[in-house]
């Protein structure tokens, strides 16, 4: 009982400082979105990792008994609609978009979220011998190198929110095991390694260069990821039969409002919104 009540002051005094930070920006009464607010996006000029501010909000802000029940009822079904879209696109990744879209429909749905970027594998539990499959964030060797790796929503309880998993151009096998979507809230943490985050080909031309394995190496091509991963820690979670780790690298939010979302994929966000999200919850209780 001790250690849950110091767990509860914590949280609540990091949140008592987060809060502090967000209402210094002059954003009184935040809202779901509130990363579009004038004054979050004029400071956010000077501090591009400002997106993560409003994350740790989403993070720790309080939540009541009432809207998680609120969340738990949209989360999943929003997220099956915008999955069964992007299937319909037959483009494998679109990560990006499908987590976009989903972010700024929660938004306007008055549900907090914010985006993930990161690694990402999948292993298969009964069939191990097939290692695993990975969207790797940094493909080649030097300081700073990345990419996206996997993009996926976070919406509190919810720990992990991925519409396009399916939708990855995974071999056969994996294909077969990996659900439709995601909306996770019973997870575990999980700790990154190297192998999470930087290529196998990477790995190896390093070893070459330097004859060295190097456990620490995510680190050294990205020295931010140690304070990203103390902020935002990774996650873990089975479900049939995939082993799944999701292992954030930053925060990410989108430029455009709905309606500009999927000029590159063809998401197509107005359509989207208008023609499946709007009837489904149209008559939903705010």
């Amino acid at each position: 009982m001790g250690a849950a009540k110091n767990r509860a002051r914590r949280e609540a005094h990091l949140f008592t400082e987060i809060e502090g930070r967000v209402h210094h920006l002059g954003i009184g009464m935040p809202a779901p979105g509130f990363y579009d607010d004038s004054a979050f996006l004029h400071a956010g000029q000077a501090d591009p990792k400002l997106i993560e501010l409003y994350a740790q909000y989403v993070q720790h802000r309080p939540r009541t008994a009432e809207e998680d029940a609120r969340t738990s009822a949209i989360v999943p079904r929003l997220t099956a609609i915008i999955a069964r879209q992007v299937a319909v696109l037959e483009r494998p990744g679109a990560c990006v978009d499908g987590s976009l879209l989903l972010s700024r429909s929660l938004d306007r749905l008055g549900v907090w979220n914010y985006i993930a970027a990161g690694g990402f594998n999948a292993e298969l539990t009964a069939r191990r011998a097939l290692g695993k499959r990975y969207l790797w964030v940094v493909d080649r060797l030097d300081p700073g190198a990345g990419q996206l790796g996997h993009v996926w929503v976070v919406a509190p309880p919810f720990a992990v929110v991925d519409a396009t998993i399916k939708s990855q151009g995974w071999d056969a096998p994996f294909a077969a095991a990996m659900p439709d979507w995601l909306a996770a809230s019973d997870t575990q943490l999980a700790a990154m390694t190297v192998e999470d985050i930087i290529a196998s080909e990477v790995r190896e031309a390093y070893f070459r260069k330097t004859g060295q394995l190097d456990s620490n190496l995510h680190r050294m091509l990205r020295p931010d990821l140690v304070a990203v991963s103390e902020k935002f820690p990774g996650r873990k979670l089975e479900i049939g039969s995939v082993r799944l780790r999701y292992l954030p690298t930053g925060i990410c939010a989108s430029d455009d409002q709905l309606e500009g979302i999927g000029t590159l994929s063809g998401l197509d966000g107005a359509r989207i919104w208008a023609d499946y999200i709007v009837p489904a919850f149209a008559t939903y209780p705010e």
